[in-house]
């Protein structure tokens, strides 16, 4: 039987969590529908016993690629080459799904052609046990929706964990995501979005993300530990555009990658002004700042930040000082 959607897991060291992740996978109605490919990125833990043993229960629906540690992008790659399902999508070793929305949503995937999916997803906080569902903002179609015809607002709402994309995107466009390197969620976002043209939206929240965790990338800690990375995507995501600009876009999928990008260039001032104010720091953020300036003028304009506009009025002077202002 065709699998319709094929699961991507990212798994290191993740065996306080994993049993919990698979369960929320496991329903009667979908386990002949949908793969499970857990990537075992060279966890040193229980990680792949756990996924191993779902496989031996499951051995239709669950399987475990275990690999070298490549770190987050690795892993998509991996799963995209031996993903057999219609539709691809990702979930984190430590996050889950809400297992009655992924039945239905299964079920609806099998009725659908669209180039990619576009559903809510919950934040779920580690510490306080809040939730929040991001909603997608649009109701389910009749019939799919040309990418050209989404609304810019709606840009900000297609972010990873409401993603799904058919397979055949990922795999015809040799779509490969950044190893070895933090933050390439956003790649996974940008790359195969110039090759998506139609587009479906179901309302009802799939992806639960946890949020708080400690050592999480986007925290404090893992900002000052990983910052470099995140300018390396940055240079990665601004040579894809350059690259598709010159090639030939519609002037919508130009907007939704510089609307990639120009949240990519705030959020690296906003981690500069995170990390600690030495003249390192200081020497990096204006060789980012420069070398912005002079690739692009529109990206460097969309930086407006209060502390960005008054360090460049101040020729960066005063950086210790400013970088502890109010957004």
């Amino acid at each position: 039987m065709e699998k319709i959607l094929s699961i991507s897991i990212a798994a290191y060291n993740v065996e306080k969590y994993l049993k919990n992740t698979l369960d929320s996978l496991v329903s009667p109605e979908i386990m002949e529908d949908i793969e499970v490919l857990i990537i075992d990125d060279g966890s040193k833990d229980n990680t792949a016993a756990i996924g191993k043993a779902f496989a031996q229960e499951y051995p239709n629906t669950f399987k475990v690629i275990s690999k070298p540690n490549g770190g987050y992008g690795s892993t998509i790659n991996t799963a995209i080459d031996a993903a057999a399902g219609k539709y691809f999508k990702t979930l984190d070793g430590d996050d889950w799904y809400d297992t009655q929305n992924l039945v239905k949503f299964v079920q609806a995937l099998k009725s659908t052609d669209a180039d990619m999916v576009i559903t809510p997803f919950t934040i779920v906080d580690e510490k306080t046990g809040n939730q929040e569902t991001i909603s997608c903002g649009y109701p389910q179609q009749e019939k799919n929706l040309v990418f050209e015809q989404l609304p810019l607002e709606l840009h900000p709402k297609i972010r990873m964990h409401a993603i799904t994309y058919r397979t055949a995107i990922l795999k015809e466009n040799h779509i490969r995501i950044g190893e070895h390197c933090f933050y390439t969620d956003i790649e996974y976002i940008a790359f195969p979005m110039v090759y998506v043209n139609s587009v479906n939206f179901f309302d009802y929240s799939i992806y639960q993300y946890r949020l708080g965790m400690e050592g999480q990338s986007v925290s404090v800690e893992g900002f000052r530990k990983h910052y470099k990375d995140h300018l390396k995507v940055i240079d990665r995501v601004f040579a894809f555009y350059t690259a598709h600009k010159q090639k030939g876009l519609s002037n919508e999928k130009e907007a939704f990658l510089f609307y990639v990008l120009k949240t990519l260039v705030n959020a690296q001032y906003g981690i500069f002004f995170k990390l600690y104010a030495t003249k390192q720091t200081k020497r990096e953020l204006i060789e980012f700042d420069t070398k912005l300036k002079q690739t692009d003028r529109k990206l460097y304009e969309s930086a407006k930040g209060k502390r960005v506009v008054l360090l460049r009025k101040l020729n960066f002077k005063m950086f210790g000082i400013i970088k502890h202002l109010s957004h």
